[in-house]
C-alpha cells in the first residue's frame, strides 16, 4: 500500500477521535453518568500518534471540563487496555466522588502494511479500526473492579511488534 504519512496520520486523528468519542458517549449513558460528571480520562492507542494527545480533542469533542486530569498512553500494543485501567483505577481513588473514563482505540488501517509475509496477512485479517470505553467510579452501580494484573516477557517482543 503506497499512502502518504500524512494521509495515513489525518485518517488516524479523525477516526481515533471520533470513534473514542463514539464508544465514551455510549458508556456514559449506560452508566448515567454526564460530562460534568467526569473528572479524568485515560486514552490508549498503538496504531498512532499526535501532540498533544487524542484526550485534549475528545475534551473539545464531548465538552469536558478543561480541568480533567487526562493521559495518553501510547505504544502499550494489544494489552493497552490493562495499563490503562490501572492508571483510570488510581486516578479514580483521589476523585472520591469522580468519574474516570478509560478508552481504548485502535485505527489499524492507518498502519495497514501489505506484503506477502504471513505475519502481515494474519495481522491484518485480525485486526480493524475500533473503540471501546468504560466508566470508572467509586459508585456502588455496575461491575466492580477488584484487581489488575500485567505481565511482561520482553524476551517475546518479535513475536508481536510492530513498526511503522
Amino acid at each position: 500500500m503506497d499512502e502518504e504519512p500524512d494521509a495515513r496520520i489525518t485518517r488516524f486523528m479523525h477516526w481515533s477521535v471520533e470513534l473514542s468519542a463514539q464508544a465514551i458517549q455510549k458508556a456514559m449513558a449506560k452508566a448515567g453518568t454526564n460530562v460534568s460528571d467526569v473528572t479524568g480520562l485515560v486514552v490508549n492507542t498503538c496504531t498512532g500518534y499526535i501532540c498533544p494527545g487524542i484526550s485534549t480533542y475528545l475534551i473539545e469533542k464531548l465538552g469536558l471540563s478543561r480541568t480533567i486530569r487526562t493521559y495518553d498512553l501510547v505504544g502499550s500494543g494489544c494489552g493497552g487496555t490493562i495499563p490503562n485501567l490501572q492508571v483510570a483505577e488510581s486516578l479514580l481513588g483521589k476523585n472520591g466522588d469522580g468519574v474516570v473514563v478509560s478508552a481504548s482505540v485502535e485505527i489499524c488501517s492507518a498502519t495497514l502494511q501489505v506484503d506477502n509475509d504471513i505475519s502481515l496477512i494474519v495481522s491484518n485479517a485480525l485486526f480493524g479500526d475500533g473503540a471501546a470505553a468504560a466508566v470508572l467510579s467509586n459508585r456502588p452501580k455496575g461491575l466492580e473492579l477488584v484487581a489488575s494484573a500485567g505481565r511482561y516477557v520482553p524476551e517475546q517482543r518479535d513475536a508481536i511488534r510492530c513498526v511503522i
